[in-house]
């Protein structure tokens, strides 16, 4: 009897135990999974859930002389990488930038991901703007080295949206909000990479861009394209111009492609809105013909990979070609140098079927990593754009002039025709001459133009520098 009742009071104490172990266990499984829910799995690092409640706290202390500064650094042309490697490569490359970002931030900064290819950095370490200014630099450099995916080599190129607040009070949701339409205003062809918030940005940026209001525009005709002339140096002499996509929005006015390009790209749009733009053009570069016998003049269209890889881009081409009338020497499309999505073999074959036709092509921002040199010898370029970064810093820097006179040299090896971009003044335009580039392009010139303004131009057969002016649009008709 005692041997009994000992045994059930150890099967009772058994059954107590294995329910606390159970109940402890369900605890601990319910934290896990609530740290899960604060924590990126990807990455490892928290979620913007996590990241509204760590600003909010810091902002309750927020002064002017204590500011909370948010930075939002997003990866530029993501969607295309997981378009054109797939998004296991689009995972890795998003992991190796959160990996070094995580071991670039400084003791009192908090780092997490916000959403997509964003992530984000919150600190309380720069008292004012150009101090967050060049925290944010130092952390675009911090990430900028390519990140090997397979057999392939990505480029990483970044943009980084800066806010600060300095009252305390201040909500999170709105800062970030700040640091999401600096973000708008930061360049990501390297230029400027940086944008800091400030009060005349919620009266120039239009809001985020919804597929159904671009597709609204691109039915309601509110897409132009305007030319920017291309000249010869020396002689300013007028050989071509470049087709530029211009959004004549109702809301915010005549736009440029900073504003919508990467809306376009995300949602597919690209691909008609481009068609259009590319017939368009060749269109516009015969009238002139019929208009001015005498002129030859190269028109320009810039494509992207999206628009390459669609199975029918050389067909569509093709078919523009033939229905006006263009010939194809006269046509240059022209691929960014620094978007390691043009590496994929579909890209390729369609800028060789191109080429088969007799169409040109430019390599843009020529000078800006390794890439270049590798495309140039993959796509046997007709044409080298010479990045402006490095025109803008000719006098500034012996470096920089020192790698344009390279790059001048190299075209001129290779017989390939070197083009300068973004040369504003008299003592640019003479430093390129003086190293025999061929032509150039900028506001030193003329700023891009609608058609109707460049008849006078093409009839004179020359541009006087200096004199650029902009155009007065009615962008309220149509197209």
């Amino acid at each position: 009897m005692e041997v009994a009742v000992a045994l059930l009071a150890l099967l009772s104490l058994a059954t107590v135990g294995l329910a606390l172990l159970s109940r402890r266990a369900a605890s601990r499984a319910e934290d896990h999974v609530a740290d899960l829910r604060r924590q990126d799995l990807l990455t490892g690092l928290p979620v913007r859930a996590a990241l509204v409640d760590e600003l909010s706290g810091r902002l309750g202390t927020a002064r002017p002389d204590q500011p909370v500064t948010v930075a939002i650094i997003e990866l530029a042309r993501f969607a295309a990488v997981n378009e054109t490697y797939g998004h296991e490569a689009g995972d890795t490359l998003l992991a190796a930038v959160a990996s070094r970002l995580d071991g670039a931030v400084r003791p009192g900064e908090a780092i997490g991901r916000l959403s997509g290819p964003q992530l984000v950095v919150v600190s309380g370490g720069p008292r004012t703007l150009d101090e967050a200014r060049s925290r944010a630099t130092a952390l675009l450099e911090a990430i900028a080295a390519p990140v090997r995916i397979g057999q392939d080599t990505i480029r990483v190129r970044a943009r980084i949206g800066v806010a600060q607040a300095d009252r305390a009070g201040d909500a999170a949701d709105d800062v970030l909000a700040e640091a999401a339409i600096a973000l708008r205003a930061a360049d990501e062809d390297g230029t400027q990479p940086v944008a800091v918030f400030g009060p005349d940005m919620h009266r120039d940026l239009p809001p985020l861009l919804a597929e159904d209001k671009l597709q609204a525009a691109f039915d309601a005709e509110q897409f132009w394209v305007f030319y920017l002339p291309v000249v010869e140096l020396g002689t300013n002499r007028l050989v071509g111009t470049e087709a530029l996509l211009r959004w004549a929005d109702p809301d915010h006015g005549v736009t440029e492609p900073a504003r919508f390009l990467e809306a376009l790209e995300s949602t597919g749009l690209i691909v008609p809105v481009g068609r259009w733009a590319i017939r368009t053009a060749c269109a516009q570069a015969m009238e002139w013909k019929r208009r001015h016998p005498a002129s030859e003049l190269t028109m320009t269209v810039n494509v992207s990979p999206r628009q390459l890889l669609h199975p029918t881009f050389c067909a569509d081409l093709g078919s523009i070609l033939a229905e006006t009338g263009m010939p194809a020497a006269d046509l240059c499309l022209e691929i960014a140098a620094g978007s390691a999505v043009y590496d994929s073999e579909g890209v390729r074959l369609a800028v060789r079927q191109a080429k088969t036709m007799g169409v040109q092509l430019a390599l843009d921002d020529f000078g800006i990593g390794l890439a270049s040199l590798d495309y140039m010898r993959r796509f046997q370029v007709d044409v080298l754009k010479i990045e402006r970064s490095f025109v803008q810093r000719l006098a500034a820097s012996r470096e920089d002039r020192a790698i344009v006179e390279q790059l001048i040299g190299l075209g001129q090896a290779l017989e390939i025709t070197t083009v300068a971009e973004g040369v504003d003044n008299a003592d640019e335009a003479a430093a390129l001459l003086s190293m025999n580039c061929d032509l150039a392009q900028g506001y030193w010139w003329m700023r891009p133009q609608p058609a109707d303004a460049l008849d006078a131009v093409i009839q004179r057969g020359r541009i006087l520098p200096g004199a650029a002016t902009t155009a007065s649009v009615d962008w309220t008709a149509s197209g």
